[in-house]
Parts: C-alpha cells; sequence; structure tokens
C-alpha cells in the first residue's frame, strides 16, 4: 500500500470528523464534550500531516516503517477513544487516550534519534570519464 496515499485518506478523515463535530454534533453534545471531539479531530490532522512527511523521508528500500505505522496506530487510539468519549460520556475511553498519546509520541522521539544517530550514506561514486562517452567529432 502505498503509505502517502493512506496518509492523505486519514487526513481528509480527520477534516471530515472535524467538520462533522463543529456542524453535525454541536445541537447534540454538550460544549465540553464538543471541544474533547474537536481535540480528537485536530490531533488526527496533525498525525495524518506528519505521516505525510514520514512517507516521504523514510526510504523504502533501507529504512524502517515500523515508527510511521505506530505513528499511525498511535492515532487511531487517541483520537478513536477522544471520539467515543465525547459522544457516549463513558469515562473508559478517556483512561485509553493516553496509550495512544505515548505510542505516538514515543515513535516519532524514537525514529528523531535514529536519524539524528545514523551514520551518513557514503556518497555515490561518480561516473568517470571514458574514452566512449566522450568521442570528439
Amino acid at each position: 500500500m502505498k503509505r502517502p496515499a493512506l496518509a492523505v485518506l486519514y487526513l481528509a478523515f480527520g477534516l471530515a470528523t472535524g467538520a462533522f463535530g463543529a456542524h453535525g454534533l454541536r445541537p447534540h453534545i454538550s460544549p465540553d464534550r464538543l471541544a474533547v471531539f474537536q481535540t480528537g479531530s485536530t490531533y488526527q490532522v496533525y498525525a495524518a500531516l506528519s505521516l505525510l512527511v514520514l512517507a516521504n523521508y523514510i526510504d523504502e528500500e533501507v529504512g524502517d516503517w515500523r515508527p510511521w505505522w505506530v505513528v499511525f496506530a498511535g492515532s487511531i487510539v487517541f483520537s478513536s477513544s477522544l471520539y467515543a468519549l465525547s459522544t457516549t460520556g463513558i469515562k473508559f475511553f478517556g483512561a485509553v487516550t493516553p496509550i495512544g498519546g505515548a505510542l505516538m509520541i514515543g515513535s516519532l522521539v524514537t525514529l528523531g534519534i535514529s536519524w539524528l544517530t545514523a551514520k551518513t550514506k557514503s556518497a555515490p561514486a561518480r561516473v568517470s570519464d571514458r574514452s566512449d562517452c566522450s568521442r570528439r567529432s
């Protein structure tokens, strides 16, 4: 699966949930619960944007995609638990939210540290001037 496409679709879903919260839920839930819903939507958009950026920087051939997937899973846990908490009022979902946040933060910190400590790749070898490439007319 193409990760940038998944990130863009996740971003679109985050924007749609934000619009739903602002227009569809406003008359049905309290302002405090609406703020919780909007927090879930906002952080889903932040996570989707970070996934989109990361998808363009993690090298498909040698990169480790596990942090990308952990950020994605953490965002789903974080935002979904806030959506559930705000629409149902069940407090259990609020206890799950920090798990998603910890997954996202921990994965991004781990990825950042691995990039800081990674050895740089050596420069590609130069193509030498060969006599068959530099023919004179």
